[in-house]
């Protein structure tokens, strides 16, 4: 009889998500989607042995702080383009962009980057921009390149 009751359960249970739609059940289990069930990382984001978090996920406006005691380093962004755009624009953020708090952190300042890079086509709801950058030692080789993932 426990065995059937169990069986009956997860029947249901497997019907339940088979009728529901992927969208819907990514939703309830709190991934994937529209970036509201997204976990932000927690800043700031240590640089140590030439490493660090990857991906980097903040939602727009929030600013990216990297910390860093062993070395000096360098944050260098690769190219990156407008999708959305005719002809693409470039979106990389800027040198100057970049700011030094203190000798061992770095700040960048989100504001105003796009969050429509890529957009869910089944949804139609924005899933943010992905900037790739490379870590460097000041004065050396580059070392690492993780990349930041913007979200609305």
């Amino acid at each position: 009889m426990k065995v059937s009751k169990t069986r009956g359960c997860l029947l249901l249970l497997g019907a339940l998500f088979n009728f529901s739609g992927c969208d819907r059940i990514m939703k309830v289990l709190g991934i994937g989607g529209d970036g509201a069930h997204v976990t932000a990382t927690r800043m700031p984001v240590s640089i140590k042995g030439c490493s660090a978090a990857d991906p980097i996920v903040v939602h727009t406006g929030d600013p990216v702080t990297w910390s860093f005691s062993d070395k000096s380093y360098v944050i260098t962004f690769d190219p990156k383009y407008d999708p959305n755009s005719s002809p693409p624009k470039i979106i990389t953020p800027s040198p100057a962009s970049l700011t030094h708090p203190t000798p061992q952190t770095l700040n960048w300042d989100t504001n105003g980057t796009p969050t429509d890079c890529s957009i869910n086509i089944t949804t139609n709801k924005k899933e943010g921009c992905y900037f790739k950058y490379s870590i460097s030692v000041v004065g050396g080789q580059v070392c690492n390149d993780p990349g930041i993932h913007i979200i609305p």
